[in-house]
């Protein structure tokens, strides 16, 4: 039930975009990071071209992207997001959770603030300079 809510958001995409949806969905990590490891650089590039398709295509289609993206997005395996929570799961069903050490879940979490805050940092530029 930790994946239900990506699978929604999936399916939802796929019903609005077709095979557009897998191909929004396949690209987020990319663009996740490279626009991380680029806020002033690449990750104004990709909000220009968020807002021009969000200003040109129709609602459906907009939706459908932004659902695609949002289950990609949760299913990474970081803490607060759902592939996480999914792999916590998964170690304790198998019985492996002990062997996940406390200091890689704090680690990761500082790996997902530190891609949250480029994002931000790439947002406000971006609406700054709009």
């Amino acid at each position: 039930t930790v994946l239900a809510g990506c699978a929604v958001l999936l399916a939802l995409a796929v019903a609005l975009l077709g095979a557009g949806a897998v191909d929004a969905f396949v690209a987020l990590p990319a663009q996740l990071l490279g626009g991380a490891l680029s806020p002033w650089g690449d990750a104004q590039v990709l909000l220009g071209q968020a807002a021009l398709g969000a200003r040109a295509a129709p609602f459906a289609a907009v939706l459908g992207v932004v659902a695609a993206k949002v289950a990609a997005l949760n299913l990474l395996p970081l803490p607060l997001l759902n592939g996480g929570a999914a792999l916590a799961v998964l170690g304790r069903r198998l019985g492996v959770a002990h062997l996940w050490p406390a200091t890689a879940t704090h680690a990761l979490f500082w790996v997902w603030a530190a891609l949250a805050l480029a994002w931000f940092l790439a947002l406000c530029t971006y609406v700054v300079s709009a």
